[in-house]
């Protein structure tokens, strides 16, 4: 119901909205828009809402509109029919947008709870507040503009009330052989936790923003009845929030380190014309506690590996089986739980070739905060090929030079690679690689949500640091980038290296840096005419859509950005 509403409402955009536009649409300009959030206006005040008030919504969504549009608190309906929607950094108070020029407009502006991106909010999510400017228009000499908002709490038209608390799933647990399995839900209000159905939990209290909380013992089984909700010490209560249906096996055991077999059994092994065959989590965890076989080897992934276990092991070899992955820690979550060993260190170096062949590992964690060179590839050298691998919603943290597939790449090239989920380290943090030396990167992009957490921090959507002689070619990313000192929706800090048609979405990145890959809005990132047309200035020569890339117009295929054949 909800789809056939949106497809309704944006033909109704298309076919009366638009004779009001035409024919400036196309004549577009570049603003600052300031932001001043004030509370609704009312006989006793109408004054700006405290910064701690704000301080609970993570996400700003501001959307610009015709000025004869009517508020609501239902952000969809504005959202796919605006001229432009973008996320603003809720300390900021600020966003850049183009609009139409000679047009006369407002601004809508939705706060959410939760850590949202543009893509997120594709799904209906709960608005905490809401509100808008006057209406205003734009020319060609416009560079800034300051806009008050009017905002009010979600069905509420009194300064002084507030709304009903809400509070929804931030993770899933699935099957898993943890028989107290943990769960985070994000709430608008603090208060009492009620759990109802099959589960319960020694956890009593929530606070606004992410809570989790660890289940008691459950059995063995399948659990589709579990409850919670909150209720405040006012006595109003959230939404009673189903969780997802899991499982509990705690029959599952963590998977033995296991040598990968000869791709051609039959014969002796030649890296020039034999591989290994990397199928399972186990063959994973054997390259990774086997340093002398990083060395002058070929390896070749022949199926997708699904490494959600990674997340519960610890580098303690409790069975003493000089398998460090393989003990009943590493099934629970009970232990130190640093996740996947990297593969290379400073050492020790990969400097082998690994074909992920087109498929894919999931759910790889690594937790290992105070380590340098993090990656599921710690440090790659001398000749070192990755090609055709894809990790997808990976947990990646370190200290320095942390990424996705590599933390420090060096005289080694990366080709036909993506990543996709959460990269946090403390300084030179990347999508997909930490830092490059003397290598290069083409064919891939990252969609991983990046943080450098120290003072100076380096962060980028595909790379951290292209730090000497390094190419990235036919490459972008998309992803949200936190930094303290530098910054870049592609690349964070580049020295004595190079970009080359290279692209990233300024929308979903936040950031807006025009010499180390160009910035594209979300429609543009996901129209083919970006990555193919040479007479755009941003493009020397077109990306080959016919046996490397590809892109899905319906969105149900890397959400409508080029993903790789």
């Amino acid at each position: 119901m909800l789809r056939c509403q949106l497809i309704t409402l944006i033909l109704l955009f298309i076919f009366v909205g638009c004779g009001d536009l035409d024919p400036e649409i196309q004549d577009t300009r570049t603003v600052t828009l300031n932001m001043d959030f004030q509370k609704k206006s009312s006989s006793r005040n109408s004054q700006n809402v405290s910064a701690s008030e704000l301080s609970q919504y993570n996400t700003h969504l501001i959307v610009a509109v015709p000025s004869w549009e009517s508020l609501s608190s239902s952000y969809l309906s504005y959202y796919y029919s605006s001229f432009y929607a973008v996320l603003m950094d809720p300390q900021g108070k600020k966003v850049s947008m183009e609009i139409p020029l000679n047009t006369e407009l407002k601004i809508f502006a939705f706060l959410f709870q939760g850590d949202y991106s543009l893509d997120d909010l594709l799904l209906y999510r709960e608005v905490g507040h809401y509100g808008k400017s006057g209406s205003f228009y734009i020319n060609n000499q416009t560079n800034n503009l300051s806009l008050g908002i009017t905002l009010q709490a979600t069905g509420s038209t009194s300064s002084s009330s507030t709304s009903t608390g809400s509070i929804e799933g931030v993770t899933t647990i699935g099957t898993t052989s943890d028989s107290t399995p943990d769960y985070t839900f994000a709430s608008t209000i603090a208060g009492t936790i009620t759990y109802g159905g099959s589960c319960s939990s020694t956890t009593t209290s929530a606070s606004v923003g992410n809570n989790t909380i660890t289940f008691n013992t459950l059995s063995n089984g399948t659990y589709s009845n579990c409850t919670i909700k909150v209720t405040d010490s006012a006595g109003n209560e959230s939404n009673t929030l189903t969780i997802s249906v899991f499982t509990v096996n705690a029959s599952l055991i963590a998977p033995t380190a296991t040598q990968p077999p000869l791709q051609n059994p039959s014969s002796d092994y030649n890296p020039n014309s034999n591989k290994y065959a990397v199928s399972t989590l186990g063959h994973l965890s054997w390259i990774a506690q086997n340093s002398s076989s990083w060395d002058n080897k070929s390896y070749i992934q022949i199926s997708n590996i699904d490494a959600t276990y990674t997340k519960y092991w610890d580098d303690a070899d409790d069975n003493s089986d000089t398998d460090k992955y393989n003990d009943a820690n590493d099934i629970t979550n009970n232990g130190n739980n640093e996740g996947f060993s990297p593969i290379g260190n400073s050492t020790s170096k990969f400097s082998s070739s690994y074909d992920g062949n087109g498929y894919s590992i999931s759910g790889l964690t690594i937790n290992r905060g105070s380590t340098n060179n993090v990656g599921m590839f710690g440090y790659t050298s001398s000749g070192a090929i990755i090609s055709k691998l894809h990790l997808e919603n990976d947990n990646i943290t370190g200290s320095y030079r942390v990424g996705s597939l590599v933390g420090y790449l060096t005289n080694s090239s990366i080709e036909k690679c993506s990543s996709s989920g959460t990269v946090t380290g403390d300084r030179i943090v990347g999508g997909l690689v930490g830092i490059t030396a003397d290598s290069s990167v083409n064919n891939s992009f990252s969609t991983a949500r990046v943080t450098a957490r120290d003072s100076t921090g380096i962060a980028g959507g595909l790379t951290g640091f292209l730090y000497t002689n390094t190419n990235v070619t036919n490459s972008y990313s998309t992803g949200s980038i936190t930094a303290n000192a530098s910054r870049g929706g592609l690349v964070g800090l580049l020295q004595s290296s190079t970009v080359t048609d290279s692209f990233y979405d300024e929308t979903t990145s936040g950031a807006n840096d025009n010499t180390k890959g160009k910035p594209k809005t979300t429609a543009q990132m996901k129209n083919i005419v970006t990555f193919t047309d040479t007479s755009s200035g941003d493009l020397t020569t077109a990306w080959n859509f016919t046996s490397i890339w590809n892109i899905d117009n319906s969105a149900a295929i890397n959400n409508g950005y080029p993903y790789l054949r």
